[in-house]
């Protein structure tokens, strides 16, 4: 059996597989709240059953070098886990081998190799969370750059009521929770209470969701723009909800309209096949490329 793990700024999701890649069991906690990666290893550690792993796989957000240390920080939750060995902690705790991989690598890996990303020339996983992850894939390889940040979309400046921002802040799950705070003055707890009262026509809502559709938008076609991919991938937990994928697609046309007398862009906007569960996925793939 393998272990393979999804470490997020809200939530880290659990898998145990066989040797098929399939999930025998699965469960998630809430990402903890410490002071030093010792105290964060450690509660992953309790939440984990006793069983001998033949390896692990570990998705994390953030730069993680060939030796298994964290080089840059993701969410504040997750900022203890910086310059941190995470492959050291891992494999002397369960004494078998262990490998890493930024958490938006992993889900493009899986798409690659198992997923909606198969088959493509190219292609661009693009995953809504805490932050903004993503990974540039060609037809059998993901792309990391020349400091590992490729695909870090979180990084990329956008502009909001005539201020800029990081794609992170504003464009990210977490982002329209701050969009719509920023139009209402009302507290509320996650994005999908957000889209509950956007589909219920909540007039704060309904602007909330279009200024979030339009940032993220604006950022797939810049994507486009850039990199130019067979197709864009849109993942992570919103992405679980039909309506959201079309919305962000619909957006995406609008966008793209204005250039269709001149140019002939054909990349697609879909969906990642393996939902939330890529990065678990393509964290224990990336481990049996590395060790065999």
């Amino acid at each position: 059996m393998y272990l393979a793990l999804d470490i997020g700024g809200t939530n880290i999701q659990f898998a145990i597989l066989n040797n098929d890649d399939q999930i025998l069991k699965h469960w998630e906690i809430k990402t903890p709240i410490v002071s030093s990666s010792n105290e964060f290893y450690d509660r992953l550690f309790e939440a984990i059953p006793a069983h001998s792993f033949k390896g692990i796989g570990i998705a994390v957000p953030g730069v993680v070098n060939d030796q298994g240390y964290i080089t840059s920080k993701a969410s504040p939750r997750l900022y203890p886990l910086y310059q941190s060995n995470i492959v050291k902690a891992f494999s002397h705790h369960f004494h078998c081998p262990t490998s890493a991989l930024n958490d938006a690598k992993a889900a493009g890996l899986c798409e690659l190799r198992k997923g909606a990303a198969m088959n493509c020339s190219s292609s661009v996983s693009y995953l809504i969370g805490t932050g903004v992850g993503g990974a540039l894939s060609t037809a059998d390889s993901i792309l990391f750059g020349n400091d590992g940040y490729a695909g870090e979309f979180s990084y990329m400046p956008v502009q909001y009521q005539g201020k800029y921002y990081s794609l992170g802040m504003i464009g990210s799950a977490n982002g329209l929770l701050y969009l719509y705070k920023q139009i209402s003055h009302q507290p509320i707890g996650n994005a999908k209470e957000v889209f509950e009262k956007f589909y219920a026509n909540d007039n704060h809502a309904l602007q909330a969701v279009e200024d979030w559709l339009n940032i993220t938008a604006d950022s797939l076609w810049h994507i486009t723009a850039i990199f130019n991919p067979e197709v864009i991938l849109i993942g992570g937990g919103i992405s679980e909800d039909d309506r959201i994928i079309d919305l962000i697609r619909e957006k995406y046309q609008q966008k793209q309209k204005p250039y269709d007398a001149f140019t002939n862009f054909t990349t697609r906007i879909d969906r990642c096949m393996f939902k939330n569960k890529a990065n678990l996925l393509g964290a224990l793939i990336h481990h049996k490329q590395k060790n065999g």
